[in-house]
């Protein structure tokens, strides 16, 4: 059996020994059955199905995590495949039920709870897993972050710019009686469309990865509420390291608040962006069936 997710540590090293201690990890069924325990009983199904996939250590790894910011928006909105993938921070394994923030709190956990019970061979060995994993959800936390905030900015700078035009309506409206600009305006329209659409998806996926770490992390500082702040006593040096996973899951639960409220604020965002091309659309509407008119009874005179 394996540490929390010690898959990590031996995708460099494949022969770590496990950090359990031997006198821990029996050969009994009954032994193992009592170490794949989870502490939290709600994290059970996700803990076992991590604990299977610790063959393949590239499930936990993010979608597009080798792009920053710029290019994660720029391949979402220029993609003529738009896959799942290119919606959601993860790569789900084939089957899989839990997702993977809820197996990353999962492995934490059951991490501190080797650390809390004194089963670890090498408390150093968890420490350094569980930084692993720390970082994982801290990356995940500030790549998600970054992209809301970038297309915020994106939606919100075509807004005002749509906005301006409209606001001065008579000027807008002249021009739109060129056929070259309106058509350009109406090209315009079927782009931010597009970006709607994806951005849309997106959103919705991104409010699953929230929601799902929002009730992750509650449970995880909900079970190092339970420890309490002593449980260290006589462990001196994995004080320090209590009292920064009751910090990161304080944090965490912060973080995933506010991810909320961008992502909320996203959403109505892009619901004004619809409401003001759907004005655009109908002024483009209007101008084009004036000159369909004017051209009628031009041809009308002529021909009298």
């Amino acid at each position: 059996m394996t540490s929390p997710s010690t898959e990590n540590a031996e995708e460099k090293d494949s022969t770590r020994p496990s950090p359990i201690r031997d006198e821990e990890a029996g050969d009994s069924q009954k032994d193992l059955e009592s170490l794949s325990i989870h502490p939290v009983p709600c994290m059970q199904g996700a803990f076992e199905e991590s604990i299977m996939e610790s063959a393949d250590p590239g499930q936990f790894k993010k979608a597009n995590d080798k792009l920053n910011t710029y290019a994660r928006r720029q391949q979402l909105l220029e993609l003529e495949d738009f896959g799942e993938e290119y919606s959601s921070r993860w790569r789900q394994k084939p089957g899989a039920k839990f997702h993977p923030l809820w197996k990353l709190i999962a492995q934490i956990s059951f991490g501190i709870n080797l650390l809390y019970k004194r089963q670890a061979k090498s408390d150093e060995e968890v420490v350094k897993i569980l930084q692993t994993h720390v970082d994982e959800v801290d990356n995940f936390l500030e790549d998600t972050m970054a992209d809301l905030d970038l297309a915020i900015k994106d939606i919100d700078e075509r807004i005002n710019f749509l906005l301006l035009a409209l606001e001065h309506g008579r000027t807008f409206n002249k021009m739109l009686k060129d056929k070259t600009f309106r058509s350009a305006i109406i090209d315009g329209n079927d782009i931010i469309e597009r970006i709607l659409e994806r951005t849309s998806r997106a959103v919705s996926h991104s409010l699953q990865d929230i929601d799902t770490g929002t009730a992750a992390t509650a449970e995880l500082a909900k079970f190092l509420e339970r420890l309490g702040p002593d449980w260290t006593n006589g462990l001196e040096h994995l004080h320090g390291d209590s009292i920064a996973m009751r910090g990161n899951a304080d944090g965490w639960c912060r973080c995933f608040a506010d991810l909320r409220i961008k992502s909320d604020h996203l959403t109505r965002l892009m619901v004004q962006l619809q409401s003001i091309i759907g004005e655009v659309a109908k002024r483009c509407g209007i101008a084009s069936r004036k000159r369909t008119v004017h051209l009628v009874l031009t041809l009308v005179i002529r021909q009298s």
